[in-house]
């Protein structure tokens, strides 16, 4: 598994994960507040939780720590 940010066709920046097949947006597979954007995906451990960096409508940055279920 490989995490990090991503550059979309439109300039905007999002959080991915790849694992050795398929890389996905993280945007994509969470709930999260609508109000957020994952912006950057910084490591992954061996329980699955990757550590991510996200962005709010104001520019506000904050950390989260996202753990698979």
């Amino acid at each position: 598994m490989v995490v990090g940010q991503a550059q979309l066709d439109n300039g905007a920046v999002h959080a991915f994960v790849y694992n050795g097949k398929k890389v996905q947006d993280l945007n994509n597979l969470v709930k999260a507040d609508p109000g957020w954007t994952l912006i950057d995906a910084r490591g992954i451990n061996n329980a699955g939780q990757i550590v991510c960096t996200g962005e709010d409508t104001n520019g506000n940055v904050h950390s989260f720590l996202l753990t698979p279920q």
